[in-house]
């Protein structure tokens, strides 16, 4: 997921959110911030009004080969509200 987009509406819950899949690691799941941040998930009710981002992070998965993965940890979502 990057750069993907949907749509919300401010006062309810974001609802399904995508699921993410990227080779040697593992999905901790949507965050408000790209580091850190509050967990989100399809029960929690959207508090914006404007057009905002979640930020999907990442763990890095032993591949037990010596070739750890490497790159940014975390995937972007926009969420355009009305």
């Amino acid at each position: 997921v990057d750069r993907e987009s949907i749509q919300a509406v401010s006062g309810s819950a974001y609802g399904e959110l995508p699921v993410p899949v990227r080779d040697g690691y593992e999905f901790l799941g949507w965050f408000t911030a790209s580091l850190g941040g509050s967990a989100v998930t399809a029960d929690t009710v959207v508090g914006r009004t404007y057009t905002h981002w979640l930020y999907a992070q990442w763990n890095p998965v032993d591949m037990g080969d010596g070739n750890n993965p490497s790159g940014e940890m975390f995937s972007r979502l926009t969420i355009t509200t009305s």
